[in-house]
């Protein structure tokens, strides 16, 4: 029946129809053969050229439908095309920009920098990279130095070392710093790799061999360049990235120079750094700034008491209302101004003489530091040069309640301080004590340690393991 219909179909009809609908012309194609076909064969009756204008017609219709399949199929390939060149450019685009990144970012090791072609400068190897930062920052410690063969104290101050000092900076909030440690070059060598050890996974953290005193003169390149000669002639510099050092000393003359001062056996609240590079940022980059140089005190600090003071010692706050202590004495070097410049005198005299001295150029001279509730922890043991307070002079039941309260709400959170790292330390500082104190006596007045009268007799006492009679008036062994 459909076969009659399609036989009798008006054309027009069926051409304003199918352009629409390219299934129904395929189907219509098939009948359309069909038909054909039956004419032929007698079986149906219909007109033929009908039959045979609407096959040219669908044919027409075929041939058109494959031209825009194929059209559609090459533009497509196009397009394709198209987006797999972007894709790739863009791929290209986003592995070389993480690889100068990673590469840029990845601390590099001082080995890998001194193979790097480099040209000398005044017998000074170059650098291979600028120093970019606004603030060359210095931090200067020193270890045994001239007391290389005192064994048992260079291991009791290396426990304070890693206690006390190393945690407080590793978790410093800024590291843009340069950490210079020197040590006596003839060092007991177990507890030098000990040293080297604990400071190699860091590139801007130095041990130094030399005895010579940190002389504060970054500006102007002369420490850089005695630090970067030592290492050339005798490879005197056993951890951290040369590198550093070398464009260091070379911008010393254009940047911002900070200087601070730490102990071995000291600590810094691990913003302090953070807190020193936004103070002198704003103190000499300012418009109107005229300040050539600063100096800054913690104001509060901890005392950890060691001797006989049971398993983990004492705490207890300090207040150093007119005082410069030595954690974190700090002094700062506008550009342009020289080493010569900057006034110099011990920690103990600096805050008289410098907080009411104008030849700075600004209002004040010197801050004592108290933002942030920033502190600093000072350990106070037979190991100390100075000696000063590590007896209690007033022997008094401790307060557990506001020492605990110092060491979950200070030591640990501020300082990175671990209490079971405390009792190894005083395990083995009560354990060698007579040692420590002998070695500590013996060290006295060596080049830059003290040499006072009182830390010798402090010494004798804890020599003798607290006896009243074990030295005469004048300090002397009986």
């Amino acid at each position: 029946m459909y076969l009659s219909f399609a036989c009798n179909l008006n054309l027009r009809q069926y051409f304003i129809i199918t352009p629409y609908k390219k299934r129904l012309r395929t189907a219509d194609h098939r009948i359309m053969m069909r038909l054909r076909n039956y004419h032929y064969q007698g079986q149906h009756k219909c007109n033929s050229s009908d039959i045979e204008s609407r096959l040219i017609n669908l044919d027409k219709f075929a041939d058109r439908d494959n031209d825009e399949k194929f059209s559609s199929k090459i533009s497509s390939k196009k397009i394709s095309s198209r987006y797999l060149h972007d894709y790739f450019i863009k791929l290209m685009i986003v592995t070389i920009s993480v690889f100068v990144v990673v590469a840029f970012n990845m601390p590099p090791t001082s080995i890998a920098i001194d193979s790097m072609p480099s040209t000398k400068i005044g017998g000074i190897t170059k650098p291979t990279k600028k120093w970019e930062k606004p603030i060359i920052h210095i931090i200067n410690t020193r270890f045994m130095q001239e007391q290389g063969n005192l064994t048992i104290l260079a291991k009791a101050r290396l426990h304070l070392f890693q206690t006390f000092c190393l945690p407080t900076i590793i978790h410093q909030t800024s590291q843009n710093f340069i950490w210079i440690i020197k040590t006596d070059p003839t060092l007991n060598e177990t507890v030098k790799d000990e040293l080297i050890r604990l400071l190699q996974p860091y590139r801007n953290y130095f041990l130094v061999g030399s005895e010579q005193d940190s002389n504060g003169a970054w500006r102007g390149g002369v420490e850089g360049e005695e630090l970067l000669s030592r290492h050339e002639e005798s490879n005197g510099i056993y951890t951290g990235d040369v590198d550093l050092i070398r464009a260091a000393r070379l911008a010393s003359e254009r940047q911002i120079i900070l200087e601070t001062r730490l102990d071995a056996d000291d600590g810094l609240h691990t913003d302090y750094i953070q807190f020193l590079h936004d103070d002198a940022v704003e103190r000499f980059s300012a418009n109107d700034s005229q300040v050539a140089w600063f100096y800054w005190c913690i104001k509060k600090n901890v005392d950890w008491i060691s001797f006989q003071e049971g398993d983990i010692g004492r705490v207890i706050n300090v207040d150093n209302p007119r005082f410069c202590i030595t954690p974190g004495l700090t002094v700062g070097f506008n550009v342009g101004t020289r080493f010569e410049d900057v006034p110099r005198v011990g920690h103990h005299k600096l805050y008289d003489h410098i907080k009411n001295r104008k030849g700075c150029g600004g209002r004040d001279c010197l801050q004592l530091v108290i933002e942030k509730n920033i502190t600093a922890i000072r350990a106070r043991t037979a190991t100390s040069a100075g000696t000063k307070n590590i007896i209690l002079k007033k022997k008094r039941a401790p307060n557990t309640a506001i020492e605990n309260k110092i060491w979950k709400r200070i030591l640990s959170p501020q300082f990175h301080i671990i209490s079971e790292r405390v009792r190894e330390t005083q395990l083995y500082l009560n354990g060698n004590l007579e040692d420590i104190a002998r070695e500590n006596l013996e060290g006295q007045c060596t080049t830059g340690h003290s040499c006072k009268r009182s830390s010798k007799l402090i010494l004798l006492k804890l020599l003798c393991s607290g006896k009243t009679i074990c030295f005469d008036k004048k300090g002397a062994l009986p």
